[in-house]
């Protein structure tokens, strides 16, 4: 018997719903453990003109970009691209338009990846108060896949007595190491390596689960599942804080656990919904 199809969501909130959804997530910042699920990825791009604008703060930019990542929703890239204008005069403007670089990296097309990469090079890298917002800087740079010696120049370049420079220098090679996993798996993905990183690298995790995600609705939605359920297991015997992220994962992915997975599972405390859920 054929699995189920893979679908972002199960689109079950009326307009109305969904409106006051988005409202609450990505404008008023309502706590919450991911982007709201359920809605119309079309009805998302119908909403996002009308009520983002280039003054909305930096978290309403987080907001959104982790909304669009979930729902694969590239379509708003146009506007919010037209809000990069090269004026960013403080943080709040640096931060935002690093979040629509960001967003313009991972979900568009190589003409959108082109424009960020060079508008990254350009205006935000040199910007004068690019310091404090370094843990965005080197979050766009790993999206954009672009070589980090000038970023690592750029660091060495700040005063190095400055508390965001010191900061700067320590993340650094994490997100060296990042970017490096980031293009090898891009060339060469391993689903097991990626329910992996998943389940256990935090910084990497949404990439992993889109990645993971996408191979699953294509062609590969059997070995996809093969690799969550291995990493389930694993998780279960070494008794992991991710047992339910992994088996959220596979019930997500449209598969089943087995009748020891499930014992093991419901012994183990419930965990907050993560990315590859649908609630």
């Amino acid at each position: 018997m054929p699995l189920p199809a893979v679908q972002i969501t199960s689109v079950r909130q009326p307009q109305s719903l969904a409106t006051a959804l988005l409202r609450d997530f990505v404008l008023h910042g309502v706590p919450a453990h991911h982007a709201p699920r359920g809605i119309d990825p079309g009805f998302i791009a119908y909403w996002v003109p009308l009520h983002i604008t280039a003054a909305a703060p930096p978290k309403v930019f987080d907001r959104l970009l982790e909304l669009l990542l979930f729902y694969e929703q590239p379509e708003p890239l146009a506007r919010l691209a037209t809000f990069l204008t090269g004026q960013e005069s403080n943080h709040d403007q640096l931060c935002r338009s690093l979040h629509i670089v960001r967003a313009l990296a991972e979900l568009g097309s190589s003409a959108h990846l082109s424009f960020a990469a060079e508008y990254f090079s350009r205006y935000l890298l040199p910007h004068a108060a690019v310091m404090p917002a370094f843990p965005l800087v080197l979050a766009a740079a790993e999206a954009l896949g672009i070589d980090m010696e000038p970023i690592f120049r750029r660091v060495l370049s700040a005063p190095p007595d400055d508390n965001y420079t010191q900061y700067a220098r320590a993340l650094f090679p994490a997100s060296l190491a990042a970017s490096r996993t980031r293009r090898r798996l891009l060339a060469q993905p391993s689903l097991g390596e990626l329910a992996g990183i998943y389940l256990h690298r935090p910084a990497l995790s949404v990439f992993a689960a889109r990645l993971l995600r996408g191979a699953a609705m294509r062609d590969s939605q059997p070995a996809v599942l093969a690799a969550f359920s291995g990493a389930l297991d694993q998780a279960i015997s070494t008794r992991s804080q991710q047992v339910h992220r992994a088996a959220e994962a596979i019930l997500y992915c449209k598969g089943t656990l087995t009748f020891s997975q499930e014992l093991a599972v419901a012994a183990f405390p419930a965990t907050g919904a993560h990315f590859l859920s649908d609630n």
